[in-house]
């Protein structure tokens, strides 16, 4: 009989590790938000801004540490016509363990915002266009760390129309009737 009770509570705890690790597999530790279309005129320099949130428990590897098989957040936007791209710019991150017995790391918790300067060429033909992108990164949960994973980005840029108003004019005003052509002005 003892027997019988050391295999149930062996398969119970064995259940409860299998639930366990089901829970985080298939749960993303870093998500994307949805991207609006980036309306801009073209000649203007803009920041755009991607966000993403990170989930409870995991932290996300930063540059600047001392392990080097860690792989740290990287956007990389491919190029596009018409548009240059800046440098990312990621926010600050702060020192934290991210494995079991491992020294502190920089690394990124809670939400992310990584800016982006985006200049759309003045003479550029079209008037959508799809830039895509990969935002590369490893989360860590303190214990240990999940292997490299990647995330797509694309960004939906739409050109705003520069229409201006005539020069006397004012924006929103309705331009004055003219007189028919031949028939003098009768004030």
């Amino acid at each position: 009989m003892s027997t019988m009770i050391r295999l149930a509570a062996m398969a119970v705890a064995a259940l409860s590790l299998c639930s366990a690790s089901l829970t985080t597999v298939g749960q993303e530790p870093l998500k994307l938000w949805d991207e609006d279309y980036i309306r801009v005129r073209t000649g203007v320099t803009i920041r755009v801004v991607v966000h993403a949130s990170i989930e409870t428990g995991y932290y996300i590897v930063a540059a600047g540490g001392t392990n080097a098989k860690l792989t740290p957040l990287t956007l990389k936007m491919a190029p596009a016509e018409g548009i240059t791209l800046g440098t990312p710019e990621y926010p600050t991150a702060k020192p934290v363990r991210l494995q079991q017995d491992a020294p502190e790391h920089p690394a990124f918790e809670g939400l992310l915002e990584i800016g982006l300067s985006l200049h759309v060429s003045p003479d550029v033909k079209w008037e959508s266009k799809r830039v895509s992108g990969t935002l590369a990164y490893q989360a860590c949960d303190g214990r240990k760390c999940l292997p490299p994973a990647s995330l797509a980005i694309q960004l939906n840029i739409e050109i705003r129309s520069d229409v201006k108003p005539d020069r006397g004019q004012q924006p929103g005003a309705k331009p004055e009737p003219k007189q028919p052509e031949g028939k003098p002005d009768e004030n």
